[in-house]
């Protein structure tokens, strides 16, 4: 690994090529993904609950990568970020 790849707060790099469907050249799309942590309470309330079905199927699957989570901690964040719900999906 090189030294900037090991200073850079960059994980990866998504790149993407497409065709318009009137064309014939693909069209490259590139698009970096930092490492930049955001504590859970600035995120939105879609990405905590989202974050709060994820932990609740790591916890089902019995996953190695679970750590401390509990079904207490799911229930309590996914109360905590219902938010708007039109139509009555959480």
């Amino acid at each position: 690994m090189s030294e900037d790849a090991i200073i850079s707060n960059e994980l990866l790099t998504l790149k993407l090529r497409y065709k318009r469907s009137d064309g014939n050249e693909s069209i490259l799309m590139e698009q970096p993904l930092l490492d930049e942590s955001v504590p859970l309470d600035q995120t939105s309330e879609n990405f905590r609950f989202a974050a709060a079905v994820a932990e609740f199927g790591m916890l089902l699957r019995d996953s190695a990568f679970k750590g401390n989570a509990s079904y207490e901690d799911v229930l309590e964040l996914a109360q905590a970020s219902l938010g708007e719900d039109a139509s009555g999906f959480r």
